[in-house]
């Protein structure tokens, strides 16, 4: 129940249009883990992920552990791809 409210809660930050929340990237990566993404190393500070078909390449943040704007904007980008819809919470 816990892991799934919590899930919801990171897809709805993602999917608010300001942006204003703070979201930790292990959130993210966790999150991801949940939906069953295939998560890979890159290159340096690149994460691939793969999921229903649609690829992205993030670079996963360095000093800074919450998820800037730009992140914020391209997951969402992906998860609308992939199939993953906003969630009513």
């Amino acid at each position: 129940m816990w892991l799934r409210v919590k899930k919801q809660k990171v897809l709805k930050t993602i999917y608010e249009q300001d942006f204003h929340a703070k979201i930790l990237w292990k959130e993210v990566e966790l999150f991801l883990m949940g939906y069953g993404v295939n998560i890979s190393k890159g290159n340096g500070s690149r994460i691939r992920i793969y999921m229903n078909g649609v690829r992205a390449v993030f670079h996963k943040p360095f000093s800074d552990i919450v998820c800037d704007k730009g992140s914020l904007k391209s997951l969402k980008s992906f998860l609308k791809n992939a199939g993953i819809k906003d969630v009513k919470i």
